[in-house]
């Protein structure tokens, strides 16, 4: 057993970066060597949370009997340390045992330990004195601080050095006499972040006087400065002109504090922010922040910046800068700084190509900085200013082009120097002798058997020990490597209910979760409890076409079974899934049929499923189809993700022939709910890892993917990493392509891809090489888990060839079903990672013209980044092809679509300008005048589903003026164009609470539909439905109460037979009109008949939200609500509705959700019985009413909440003027204010103010 006793002033990152170091470095070292080693922290203190956090990975933590004196441990620390180990009876075999010393901190300490106790020495060299001292301070105390280091390293037995400047520097320490082991630091998992709209810079460290010459703050605020008033002049770059920002964090406002004590009154913000002022000609937002020890807060205000500034005249190695590499973020830095010079060292070319170096001069006088150095550093600016975007991709190229610096292969670089053999981790290594052979790998792939393929396949384990695979594949559902999860058992009765309710003949569910959720895992159980009971089960095979799905369905109808048919990415099989349900309801069976959709998330394909295919319309549409039904978290606590994890560990130790290790990881991310994170956490825990975000465990288990590509493919002797780039480049290309089933389907899109590098017999060796590690149905499949696959093709797009790579699968020679597969992939990676959104974008601006189709369906089967990636991919089309691409575009943009609103808009816009140019030309000519006013109007919805209500009246307003032109050039072809046209202008007014105005709108609308609707019911009678609606509305909001319910009795009449009729097209119809109704009936006063038809609707509601809870969920919480508000009001004992409705908020867009909270808590407060809780309840409404989307929504509930806050001593929470707000609410009604407002004032007691003299 080795032992390795570390000397720290603290455990974790308090008092400065050494501590932090000293911390990654020793959480990284126990992780990985924990088996063979013993790991202790002498620290000065240490607190019960900094104890129990450093044990979770096998550190000890191990207080000095008395806190030093000074900052620095000295020889009497040094010793008092090593007898503290033996009064804890810690026992060190000094032949195994390193003392480590953190320069002239803690270095003294350790030396004087090992002298004591026996034992190595170990110093790692930070800070090169004879470098900057000479310039922070003076000579002397360069020459007395280099002479102290000088004599420390020489009495050290191992010396070490953070970078290549501190390599060098302790070289000439040491005066070379012993070896000067070099150590990278690990990057900081760092999540990437989408670029933001402001451009922000940031500039951190210690920013203090003392380190002004040598940090060089003041260059930074003043290049700043600088540019942003270069920028206002030249107007250019625009994003230094639009109120960039500045944040400075750790500005000495402590040592200025102390300063003011003596007579020193200056504040540092307002000496930064004045002398920002100065050089920019005017104010600039600048943020002056203290230093701040919390690294998370630290990384995220990082990486949601533009570019990070780095201008020291001298860094030892600068960690500023290292992290914001780590962050994926634009690096201003200096030459002078061992981050540079490991840049030039060890990935040439990236010092200049990803990074923006400047040659520091500095000034001996203040403000310490030379004019060409401002020069320089302003240069930069405006470069990443110029176009934040491409900055950012390669900044985030330059990330993971530095993967493998993990703390991980530093504490490899610490062990190396110690001389110490230590198996990393508890896994036994994987050596090429322990993968398939060279001749197995060259061998011509087998011939594909004659027999037919099963329709429904139930995946099977492919993986066992000793075979070669990798060990990742452990983690594939179908290896069930552990027992199914007892906690889904709740989850496992549902579907067992589902599958034997005898109600249905054929039935259809959709279950969605996130990925690595257990979707698969949760189908496969369940596939596998049926085939015990007689029923044939199983997935459904992903090969087979929708033109097969005809005869699939008499191969399974002829088994005389039960059937279960499990649909994966059902979202992507549509087709196929019609299909074959078409089948069995053309040709039903004598046994039920149970089809299982899984997705990640319903979205809008689900909505507009049944619509596609007219023949299963009605089963889609009705009772016999339900979801989607999210799969819960699995582990939400955390004893849960620990027990979990123990027990995937053991199961991974078994299968790999490891020990299990003790190591407990921080499982607080998010992400650990999801059982799929916990696996991958234990996996690497075997490894000797512990990432614990997302992106981090992917990216560990990708790294040591690399260990089994490089195996398999050193018979090749391919150059350099060339083999771990050609496994990758094809692993990703198959998991974009969708597959590949043999290796000449794969070589058409390698050689697209890479061009000519490998002959094809070497492509067809590669290609059966990943087929043998990631074995599948056939040839090369996509690589799995599906996250592994998504963060595989994350790390390919991040290459310099990421180009040639998206274009290959999205060229218009590939097929169409790469495309989208492909697609399908882009949008869920895009998801995650905001560093490849400007590569994608730029792929899209090459091959929109013949991918529109395509993402267009997955931007609605899919929720992600894919339609914001659009938009601006359309944004930045050449003129020629924007205008092909947004003709092409607009017809599948004409129907409604949340996630695909905002390129609607974009397109609207652009097609409403070019129809605009046209009529301008010839603005007597009808055609023209009618287009511009069909795009008037498209862009107007387009306006209103973005939320710019204002902008929507106001184009509305001049089509309705259009439109009455048309109308005098020709009447009947007009008139039903002229309707919409004005029911629109209707709902705008109501928008922006031009109540009066929209009423005669309103009515002129559905006059006209009235007779088109009497001449050809048929076709017109639901438009005539809803303006009778939308006049109904109007006419309440003026309170003409008496017209609003004749309206409603009109369309309620004409819905209630539509619905008879065809129930799954008009009962949401009907639903809505019982809902409003009820509403209207409720302002006059007739409570229980309002009650009466809210529950009617209510009824309709409940069982359209259990088919699809994504359309239905606003709907159904709002008439819950309404019932029971109505139930109070109708004096009842408790109140009515549905109980559950908080995870509805869920499936509801975010913009609706404070109105529907605002609701809810109104109601609550009706019902509360005590005035504490009626008070709360109030205030929820308040603050909600604050929030809404529309000015005006929710007026009333407000204005209720406002009145009783203000009666019963809350008024200090209400808004100042709600009473003028109440007096035009009752003047816009006429007087006729609802009766249940009056009575809500009576039954609780507070009074409205008089408003009789307003109306």
């Amino acid at each position: 057993m080795y032992t390795l006793v570390s000397f720290a002033t603290q455990w974790g990152s308090k008092y400065g970066g050494i501590n932090s170091f000293n911390t990654d470095l020793l959480t990284a070292f126990s992780i990985a060597y924990h088996k063979g080693s013993q790991v202790i922290c002498v620290v000065s203190n240490a607190s019960e949370g900094e104890l129990e956090e450093a044990a979770k990975a096998h550190v000890r933590l191990v207080p000095l009997p008395d806190v030093p004196a000074t900052a620095a441990f000295g020889h009497e620390d040094g010793e008092a340390g090593a007898k503290r180990l033996v009064s804890l009876g810690i026992e060190c075999d000094p032949d195994r045992t390193v003392w480590l010393g953190h320069d002239r901190i803690t270095g003294a300490a350790a030396v004087a330990a090992a002298k004591a106790k026996g034992g190595r020495s170990a110093v790692i060299h930070h800070m090169s004195y004879d470098h900057y001292e000479s310039v922070a301070e003076d000579s002397q105390s360069a020459e007395r601080r280099s002479r102290e280091q000088s004599n420390l390293f020489q009495s050290a037995d191992i010396v070490l050095a953070v970078g290549p400047l501190l390599r060098d520097a302790l070289m000439d320490l040491v005066k070379r006499s012993k070896t000067a082991h070099m150590l990278i630091p690990g990057l900081a998992e760092i999540d990437a972040q989408e670029v933001p709209k402001t451009f922000s810079a940031f500039l951190s460290g210690r920013l203090s006087d003392d380190a002004a010459r040598i940090k060089q703050a003041n260059l930074g605020i003043a290049a700043f400065a600088t540019a942003q008033k270069e920028a206002r002049e030249s107007e250019m770059p625009d994003a230094l002109r639009r109120q960039p920002k500045l944040v400075l964090r750790g500005v000495d406002f402590e040592g200025r504090a102390a300063k003011s004590a003596s007579g020193d009154t200056s504040d540092p913000e307002t000496e930064l922010k004045r002398l920002a002022a100065e050089l920019a000609g005017g104010i600039v937002n600048l943020h002056a922040l203290p230093y701040t020890y919390d690294r998370r807060r630290l990384y995220e205000e990082l990486s949601r910046s533009s570019v990070a500034l780095m201008p020291s005249w001298h860094e030892g190695f600068g960690l500023v800068g290292w992290e914001a590499i780590a962050a994926g973020v634009p690096l201003i830095l200096t030459k002078s700084s061992g981050v540079y010079q490991l840049l030039e060292e060890r990935w040439p070319g990236a010092e200049v190509g990803s990074v923006y170096p400047i040659d520091v001069r500095g000034s001996v006088d203040a403000p310490f900085y030379h004019d060409d150095d401002l020069k320089a550093t302003v240069a930069r600016l405006k470069e990443i200013a110029k176009d934040p975007g491409k900055a950012r991709q390669r900044a985030s190229r330059l990330k993971n082009d530095m993967g493998e610096v993990t703390w991980a292969a530093c504490a490899e670089q610490v062990a190396g120097a110690f001389e110490w053999k230590l198996a990393k981790g508890s896994r036994p290594a994987v050596v090429p002798s322990t993968l398939p052979q060279p001749e197995d790998v060259l061998a011509p792939a087998a011939p594909a058997a004659g027999r037919m393929r099963e329709p429904l396949l139930m995946p099977v384990g492919h993986w066992r020990a000793g075979a070669g695979m990798a060990d990742s594949q452990l983690l594939r559902a179908e290896e069930a490597l552990l027992p199914f999860d007892l906690a889904r058992q709740p989850d496992i009765d549902r579907l067992n209910e589902w599958l034997d309710d005898e109600q249905w003949p054929q039935a259809v569910r959709l279950m969605t979760g996130a990925g690595g959720q257990g979707k698969t895992r949760l189908a496969l159980e369940i596939c596998q409890q049926r085939l015990k009971s007689g029923w044939q089960a199983g997935f459904l095979d992903s090969e087979l076409e929708a033109n097969r799905m005809g005869g699939i369905w008499q191969e399974l109808r002829r088994l005389n079974r039960p059937l279960l048919i499990v649909v994966d990415y059902a979202e992507t099989r549509q087709a196929a899934f019609l299909s074959i349900l078409k089948a069995a309801l053309q040709n039903p069976g004598e046994h039920p049929l149970r089809m299982l959709l899984l997705a990640r998330d319903a979205g809008e394909w689900w909505d507009n499923l049944p619509g596609k295919d007219s023949q299963c319309e009605a089963l889609l549409s009705g009772l016999a189809t339900s979801g989607p039904f999210r799969l819960p978290a699995l582990y939400v606590a955390q004893s849960d993700r620990h027990e979990a994890y123990a027990k995937a560990l053991r199961a991974f130790a078994e299968a790999l022939g490891g020990s299990a290790p003790e190591v407990v990881p921080d499982l607080l991310g998010d992400h650990f709910e999801r059982p799929l994170y916990v696996q991958m956490a234990a996996l690497l825990a075997l490894y000797g890892e512990g990432p614990t975000t997302a992106q981090g465990l992917t990216k560990a288990l990708l790294h040591h993917e690399g260990r089994y590509w490089r195996g398999i493919l050193a018979p090749f002797e391919w150059p350099g990493p060339e083999p771990e780039r050609h496994a990758e480049q094809l692993l990703a290309l198959s998991t974009l392509a969708g597959g590949f089933a043999t290796p000449r389907a794969a070589e058409a899109f390698w050689t697209r891809a890479k061009g000519d590098v490998l002959n094809s017999a070497e492509f067809g060796a590669l290609f059966r090489a990943m087929a043998t590690l990631y074995p599948g149905t056939q040839g090369l499949q996509a690589l799995r888990p599906d996250l592994l696959g998504e963060a595989l093709v994350a790390q390919a797009l991040l290459r310099s060839e990421a180009d040639t790579l998206l274009d290959s699968v999205l060229s218009n020679t590939a097929a169409q079903t790469s495309r989208r597969n492909a697609l399908t992939v882009i949008a869920r990676v895009s998801q995650q990672r905001p560093d490849l959104h400007e590569t994608l974008v730029e792929a899209f601006v090459r091959h929109f013209i013949h991918c529109y189709q395509e993402i267009i369906a997955v931007s609605t089967e899919t929720v992600s980044r894919l339609p914001a990636l659009a938009e601006e991919a359309f944004t930045r089309l050449p003129p020629g092809n924007k205008s092909q691409t947004a003709g092409l575009l607009w017809p599948f943009l004409e129907e409604e679509s949340v996630q695909l609103a905002g390129l609607r808009f974009i397109v609207s816009a652009y097609l409403v300008e070019k129809a605009k140019e046209k009529f301008e030309k010839k603005p007597g000519n009808t055609e023209r005048m009618a287009e511009y006013g069909g795009r008037l109007v498209d862009y107007a919805v387009s306006q209103r589903r973005i939320g710019h209500l204002q902008q929507a009246l106001e184009v509305s307003r001049s089509n309705v003026k259009l439109y009455e032109q048309l109308m005098v050039k020709d009447p009947r072809r007009f008139e039903q164009g002229y309707a919409r046209v004005l029911s629109n202008y209707s709902i705008y007014l109501s928008d922006m609470g031009n109540k009066e105005e929209a009423v005669p709108h309103a009515r002129q609308a559905m006059e006209i539909h009235r007779r088109l609707s009497q001449k050809s019911p048929e076709r017109f009678e639901r438009d005539y439905t809803m303006s009778l609606n939308n006049y109904s509305t109007c006419l309440v909001d003026i309170g003409n109460y008496s017209e609003a319910l004749d309206c409603n009795r009109k369309a309620l009449e004409i819905r209630e037979r539509l619905a008879q009729k065809k129930p799954d097209i008009f009962e949401p119809d009907y639903a809505n009109t019982l809902n409003n109704h009820a509403l209207c009936l409720s302002d006059v006063g007739q409570y229980e008949e309002a009650l009466e038809y809210a529950s009617r609707s209510l009824e309709i509601r409940e069982r359209l939200a259990r088919k699809n809870p994504d359309r239905f969920a606003e709907d159904l919480f709002n008439t819950s609500k309404v019932v029971s508000f109505l139930s109070w009001l109708c004096h009842q004992e408790e109140p009515r509705g549905n109980d559950n409705l908080a995870q509805l908020l869920t499936f509801m867009a975010p913009h609706r959700r404070p109105l529907m909270l605002h609701f809810a808590a109104f109601a609550e407060a009706c019902w509360s019985t005590g005035q504490a809780e009626r008070a709360a309840a109030f205030q929820r409404a308040l603050i909600t009413w604050n929030d809404l989307s529309a000015p005006f929504e929710g007026d009333q509930y407000g204005l209720c909440a406002a009145a009783w806050l203000s009666k019963f001593g809350q008024g200090e929470l209400v808004a100042p003027k709600w009473e003028e707000k109440w007096r035009q609410f009752a003047k816009e009604r006429n007087g006729n204010v609802p009766q249940w407002m009056l009575e809500v004032a009576r039954r609780l007691d507070f009074e409205w103010p008089d408003f009789s003299g307003d109306v």
